[in-house]
């Protein structure tokens, strides 16, 4: 039970330390925009701090928690690199308007986002089911 606390204390800080981080960088940059599906969004600091708390759960899931069940990490990994895929295969090529600069988004960054959205979902499955 006291492993279970700890390792739920250990993936909230993970994902607090991404929450700042993302929101650090968004404050560096400044607003960013995403084109995607024929449609530009804006992208403010909630998807910032959103996706640097994903990536905190996912470092704490592919440091932590995959050491001790490879198997079940490399899963989800795959099942979020797919997930990615289809994504980029259904809505087409993406650009990403950022700090004044235009940047194409590939086939390669969704894969690798899903990836990283795979583990941080083992992460948090492992917090909350240990």
């Amino acid at each position: 039970m006291l492993e279970a606390i700890d390792n739920a204390k250990e993936s909230a800080t993970c994902a607090a330390v991404g929450a700042v981080v993302g929101a650090v960088a968004y404050h560096q940059t400044g607003a960013a925009g995403l084109a995607i599906a024929g449609g530009a969004y804006p992208v403010g600091l909630a998807a910032f701090t959103g996706a640097g708390a994903v990536a905190g759960l996912a470092v704490h899931g592919a440091t932590k928690e995959a050491a001790k069940n490879l198997k079940e990490a490399a899963t989800f990994a795959t099942v979020g690199a797919v997930a990615g895929g289809t994504v980029y295969h259904q809505t087409g090529a993406a650009g990403l308007a950022i700090a004044g600069g235009a940047y194409p988004v590939g086939l390669a960054a969704f894969v690798g986002t899903g990836a990283v959205a795979g583990l941080a979902a083992f992460s948090m499955k492992k917090s909350v089911f240990r």
